[in-house]
């Protein structure tokens, strides 16, 4: 081979086409990962260095075993990352480092659903997706729901898992379009409090998922939406319900709606108003 061949096989080596992506195609490419994999990535050249502070997507998700790396320059020690604090401590960095982030309205993924979360830390992730104007926001934590969250303006999909409670009402999120709950209860503050109606004034809500829900205290759970679209509602084995409690539709615009249970003890349906309805799965070994 001759010496012009050599330097120009050596020459497409060296030519690092990953780095010389757009900026935007990149966040996209980010947007599938962990956010300690995203910032794993600053070892790899001088641009990367600090690419992720400017990250439009962070995503949280605690599984110990991504933590075995070293990352000097954050001051982290990696044998100790396998620690519940570590994480807490990770979360703290990125949220902090996050400041000079110009790129608004990206997703928002936080899930540490195994232990109790530090409450100063909750505070810190919530004044993060307030801060920066999250649209998509994805929480996974056995918390209550923390009423600094309702100043948010600009989210558009809510999904929250394994709260141990929830919003009288939501009409606080002006914006929100799609809402996904997950084990979760809703409660009666006293006992004249029979009557619970939290997605009214919702004049934006298409998409509503209900799934494995305890009701407690209360006789009436009214689902209102003149916007809804699509609703979904799923029963799951040890929620805590009551045997008179009825559920109130008043969807006319709906035209998907799912039931499916898994329970002994189905719903109650009261006035259900869904003149729109095309679509409609309940799967059959939700019936026996």
């Amino acid at each position: 081979m001759c010496s012009d061949d050599v330097r120009k096989k050596k020459s497409r080596k060296s030519i690092d086409r990953l780095s010389n992506l757009l900026d935007s195609l990149l966040h996209h490419i980010f947007s599938f990962l962990d956010t300690i994999q995203a910032v794993k990535t600053c070892v790899l050249s001088k641009r990367w260095r600090d690419f992720w502070v400017a990250l439009p997507h962070l995503n949280f998700d605690y599984r110990w075993r991504d933590f075995w790396v070293a990352l000097p320059h954050l001051n982290f020690d990696y044998r100790s990352f396998k620690r519940e604090k570590d994480f807490q401590k990770f979360v703290r960095k990125v949220s902090s480092s996050c400041h000079e982030n110009p790129n608004f309205g990206g997703k928002f993924r936080f899930r540490k659903p195994y232990w109790t979360v530090d409450e100063t830390l909750i505070k810190k992730v919530i004044s993060c997706i307030v801060s920066y104007r999250f649209q998509h926001l994805h929480i996974k934590a056995c918390i209550n729901f923390p009423d600094a969250l309702l100043s948010s303006k600009s989210i558009e999909m809510l999904d929250l898992n394994l709260f141990k409670s929830l919003p009288r009402s939501f009409a606080s999120f002006e914006m929100l379009n799609s809402l996904h709950l997950k084990i979760f209860h809703f409660a009666s503050i006293d006992q004249t409090d029979e009557l619970l109606d939290p997605f009214v004034n919702c004049p934006n809500l298409k998409n509503l998922s209900i799934t494995n829900c305890s009701f407690v205290g209360l006789k009436s759970f009214r689902i209102p939406g003149m916007q809804l679209l699509s609703l979904s509602l799923e029963d799951g084995w040890g929620r805590k319900f009551c045997l008179d409690l009825k559920i109130e539709i008043f969807a006319p615009n709906v035209t998907s709606f799912r039931y499916k249970c898994n329970c002994l003890e189905p719903m109650v349906f009261g006035e259900v108003n869904l003149p729109s309805l095309k679509y409609v799965d309940v799967p059959v070994s939700s019936i026996f």
